[in-house]
């Protein structure tokens, strides 16, 4: 019965979370113009995209390190994995969206009419290397809760017996310092790319409706 469990789980969970995170870690490589798209609205997708990416990170590493050594401090853990996730997607971000302040070294021996080329195959490397990595700790987080299964034991349990052990003053206390660094690393991440300006920015692109009533102009004149 419990390898029917194991199967059902990673046939819905696997596919939608590979699914989801491919769509929010395409949005990190991505860098409209600013005159186009204005710096809140880029705060408040970023924002978004950082929240969804970095759960995976955060309690695979808490998984990983708890597993390891159990008697490591939950709430020292937890903020251990908070600051490595929000660093690893500031530096993602900033990576893969190279400015002439940041930019691959390649870009310095080759003619400037092959740099967007460079950048763009060191883009979609950037992407893809982080893409894997965030992919991995999905596996890790899944193949942790599959192990409780099989051996039986109460998950649920088990996480209950942490955030006891952690206390709920404690507990809101790192949502408040997760929330916290969650919204400075977005900021400083596109403030950053806001004054150095990434070389590949690219257009917002048009809404249906915008693009139909601009196709009707043309045709009337």
């Amino acid at each position: 019965m419990s390898i029917f469990f194991i199967f059902l789980f990673w046939l819905i969970f696997l596919p939608l979370s590979l699914y989801n995170i491919s769509e929010k870690i395409s949005v990190i490589g991505i860098y409209h113009k600013l005159d186009e798209e204005n710096f809140q609205i880029k705060i408040r997708k970023m924002l978004e995209t950082n929240y969804v990416l970095s759960y995976p990170l955060v309690f695979s590493i808490f998984a990983y390190v708890k597993s390891a050594i159990p008697t490591y401090n939950s709430v020292e853990l937890f903020y251990f994995s908070i600051g490595v996730s929000l660093v690893a997607l500031l530096t993602m971000r900033l990576l893969a969206n190279p400015s002439n302040f940041l930019k691959p070294r390649l870009c310095h021996l080759c003619p400037s009419s092959e740099h967007n080329k460079i950048i763009e195959v060191y883009k979609e490397r950037i992407i893809s290397f982080f893409y894997s990595f965030v992919c991995a700790m999905v596996f890790l987080i899944m193949a942790y809760w599959t192990n409780y299964i099989i051996t039986n034991e109460k998950l649920l349990e088990k996480l209950t017996d942490i955030f006891t052990d952690i206390g709920f003053e404690q507990v809101l206390k790192i949502l408040a310092t997760y929330a916290i660094f969650l919204v400075l690393i977005t900021f400083i991440g596109e403030l950053v790319l806001k004054k150095t300006e990434p070389i590949i920015q690219m257009n917002v692109p048009k809404s249906k409706n915008v693009q139909k009533a601009t196709k009707q102009k043309r045709i009337k004149n």
